[in-house]
């Protein structure tokens, strides 16, 4: 089974495997890893990071199913229009994210779809 794992920052996460350093580096596109070791996937999610929600498990994709059929997982906020609300909402629980991260409106969109979280209502209108 693949198991997708998103964060809120480009990182490299340095986590033992049989006795061995290995590195869950989480790409700096879109701030997610994919996982196909089971030993991997048990040493990420044995981090502090995942027991306190920074790393996520953002979906898992059986041996069977292709990657673009598995089902993302999003929370969606339709009752955001504004940009400051999407900031409010990144900011609070569970995201935590740093209001330094959210400064412009293509970082706020970064963040929310590297936690799986969608504002349909919102319109960022380009200066």
């Amino acid at each position: 089974m693949i198991k997708r794992y998103r964060t809120t920052t480009h990182l490299a996460l340095p986590v033992y495997v049989d006795g061995k350093l290995n590195y869950a580096v989480f790409s700096e596109e879109d701030y997610g890893i994919s996982v196909t070791d089971e030993k991997m996937q048990k040493a990420i999610e044995d981090t502090p990071y995942f027991k306190n929600g920074k790393i996520k498990l953002f979906e898992e994709i059986g041996e069977e199913e292709h990657p673009k059929a598995a089902s993302q997982k999003y929370i969606e906020f339709p009752e955001v229009t504004q940009i400051q609300q999407a900031v409010d909402i990144l900011k609070g629980e569970p995201f935590n994210i740093p209001h330094q991260s959210l400064r412009n409106p293509d970082h706020v969109k970064k963040h929310a779809d590297a936690n799986g979280v969608k504002f349909p209502n919102l319109k960022i209108i380009d200066g």
